[in-house]
């Protein structure tokens, strides 16, 4: 008699149930229920006759043993003995004997095998004979050298390091610090001298390479002219016909016509004190010793003009030289009206003349009349060069009566 899932008793021969067409659930020769997909009774483990797909259908009564010692796996659900641990024997027989234990691995073939302990490529790497280093040879020197003489204080590193292991190796230590100490100071030594020699060319360079002033500098504009008097009245100085000689480089033209414009400034801005000394102690407005001071700083004045025309090189100007050799001169002539005046007002002090009255019966300013009539020629000869010089250099332009 077999039962179908919805409980139905149907003939044991028969596949489905006759009352509802469900699948029969089967049981086992021992009585127990049986579900349809079930090849063997989940409570005694005997066959149903039945097989899984892809099973061979073990024969009615069967009996089952498990495989190489290990008992059968059974699912969580539904309950089964997983045939794969399954051997079958046929009804009346003893069950299948346990299958032998597979044989142990062989010592001599490990698994995994051993990795050699040398690489293969070994020989390939390594260094020529003679080349590779003796792990007992002495440190080089080499690096404390090279880095010591690039790098300087860390040239310590390698001359520590080194000294470390030749002091292991039993060698001596202080030829690696006597390479440092020794490249330190000649390095030392070395960068000094370069700088005090770049130092040098600088202030070499500095010296002997002159920059030209820019046009407009000394410029002063000219003085309006005074009175018809005497226009000489410069500054007293002996010849400057002596020449510097210098080994520097001559300077550019264009500093040469800014030294000399700077020079006629300085000589213009006094003139006009001249004809004013000379005016005052002629109406007796002022005494012969101020007129004397006046006429004295004035001289000074000039002479200090003249010792820079002294020691000016204008051999770069075109006709420089000629030019500058003029404005001395003049500067000559007018320095010796301004001492035959300086005269005249020492014989008023003296009582040998008077003021107020005409001064030309005096030799001295008789002869300041004479040196400033020379000296206005002499001007006239120089502004005649030095005025198309100094419209090219955009300069101060003057006339005689300027300066």
């Amino acid at each position: 008699m077999q039962v179908c899932e919805s409980g139905h008793t149907t003939d044991s021969n028969a596949r489905f149930c006759t009352t509802c067409g469900g699948p029969l659930a089967a049981a086992c020769v021992n009585g127990h229920r049986l579900s349809v997909s079930e090849a063997f009774c989940t409570t005694c483990g005997t066959p149903t006759g039945r097989s899984p797909a892809g099973q061979p259908t073990p024969p009615v009564g069967a009996v089952w043993s498990p495989v190489g010692g290990m008992e059968p796996e059974v699912d969580d659900f539904p309950t089964t003995v997983s045939p794969a641990f399954r051997r079958f024997a046929p009804p009346g027989e003893p069950p299948a004997p346990l299958l032998p234990p597979a044989p142990p691995p062989s010592p001599a073939s490990p698994f995994p095998p051993a990795l050699p302990t040398t690489p293969p490529f070994a020989a390939a790497v390594s260094p020529p004979a003679g080349l590779s280093p003796s792990p007992n040879s002495r440190p080089s020197l080499t690096p404390t050298v090279l880095i010591t003489f690039f790098f300087g204080l860390f040239g310590l590193i390698p001359a520590i390091r080194h000294s470390r292991m030749a002091h292991e190796r039993g060698y001596p230590t202080g030829r690696y610090w006597w390479a440092f100490g020794g490249i330190l100071a000649a390095t030392t030594a070395l960068y000094v001298g370069l700088l005090v020699a770049l130092f040098v060319v600088a202030a070499h360079s500095a010296n002997s390479y002159s920059v030209q002033v820019p046009a407009g500098v000394g410029a002063y504009s000219s003085p309006t002219a005074g009175t018809s008097t005497p226009s000489g009245g410069d500054p007293a100085i002996g010849t400057a016909d002596s020449t510097t000689t210098t080994t520097s480089p001559s300077p550019p033209a264009g500093q040469v016509v800014s030294s000399v414009a700077a020079d006629l400034s300085r000589s213009a801005q006094v003139r006009s004190g001249v004809q004013a000394a000379i005016n005052g102690v002629q109406s007796c407005n002022e005494s012969p010793s101020a007129g004397q001071a006046s006429l004295a700083s004035i001289i000074a004045t000039r002479q200090s003009v003249l010792q820079d025309l002294g020691s000016l090189d204008a051999s770069q100007l075109p006709g420089g030289a000629q030019m500058v050799s003029d404005l001395q001169q003049a500067m000559n002539d007018s320095v010796q009206a301004d001492q035959d005046f300086s005269a005249w007002m020492a014989d008023i002090a003296a009582g040998s003349a008077q003021c107020g009255t005409d001064p030309t019966v005096d030799s001295s300013y008789q002869n300041g009349l004479a040196a400033s009539t020379q000296a206005t020629a002499d001007k006239t000869t120089f502004v005649n060069e030095w005025n198309p010089v100094a419209a090219q250099y955009n300069q101060q332009t003057y006339q005689p009566g300027d300066f």
